[in-house]
């Protein structure tokens, strides 16, 4: 069984794309994104765009949009549906963007945030987002509930695509507030070898995520329920952090 670096690979890309909640209608969730903030944004900083679907419908109503990802595969995807050109796409890590004070809206969604295990990269993350905002901005930061995901934990699953089987299977560290998952798949052609892709995450409470955020110089903090959800009308067990500078 092979062991792959998780970051930047084309499996990591692939399954982001299937774990990712299925939004039934991407004007009516950047509508609700952007009824959070006191007024219509210039410009916005996709953080962790993934294939860009949010980056394209916020440029889609006349914002200057740059859309990050480290996925050097789901970046070439955003790229490949902008037919336009209406985002600026870049395969970098915010850390090393080296921007101040661009941005009037920080965006950090779908569960991309605390997968550093150290904190002090974690919170070096929210330092230069909140470095790239300039002096009225906001980031909107959307990471998982702490009660409710460990309320409704799940130590063992699995999701069956077209080509392939994949287990998942989560461990929780209760110490380090630490979910490692790791990802087996099994290829139903005969003959191709299983493979074995693990990668972890910090889980938050949010009087911990708060006191972060005003660590980095964020002076307002908000928190709202999740503003995603799938077709089924399942709302995922998310906070929605509105944090302003």
């Amino acid at each position: 069984m092979k062991m792959n670096n998780w970051a930047d690979t084309e499996y990591a890309a692939n399954y982001a794309s299937l774990a990712a909640p299925r939004y039934r209608d991407n004007e009516i969730f950047v509508t609700s994104l952007l009824s959070l903030l006191d007024r219509m944004p210039e410009t916005a900083l996709d953080t962790f765009c993934g294939t860009g679907e949010l980056a394209l419908e916020m440029a889609r109503r006349g914002i200057s949009v740059t859309g990050l990802d480290v996925n050097s595969h789901l970046i070439a995807k955003a790229t490949e549906s902008d037919d336009g050109h209406l985002v600026r796409w870049y395969n970098q890590d915010i850390r090393t963007l080296g921007v101040q004070h661009e941005f009037d809206v920080v965006l950090c969604m779908f569960n991309s945030f605390g997968y550093f295990k150290s904190q002090r990269e974690n919170l070096d993350t929210l330092r230069r987002m909140r470095q790239s905002l300039n002096l009225s901005g906001s980031l909107i930061l959307e990471i998982p509930d702490f009660e409710a995901v460990l309320c409704n934990f799940v130590p063992r699953n699995w999701i069956e695509t077209k080509t392939e089987y994949i287990l998942v299977a989560t461990q929780w560290n209760a110490s380090r507030n630490w979910l490692t998952i790791t990802l087996t798949t099994v290829p139903k052609a005969a003959g191709t070898r299983s493979r074995l892709h693990t990668y972890g995450m910090h889980l938050y409470k949010p009087r911990t995520m708060e006191r972060m955020l005003k660590s980095v110089g964020f002076q307002t903090i908000e928190v709202h329920s999740a503003l995603s959800y799938n077709v089924d009308g399942f709302v995922p067990p998310h906070l929605c952090y509105l944090a302003k500078t």
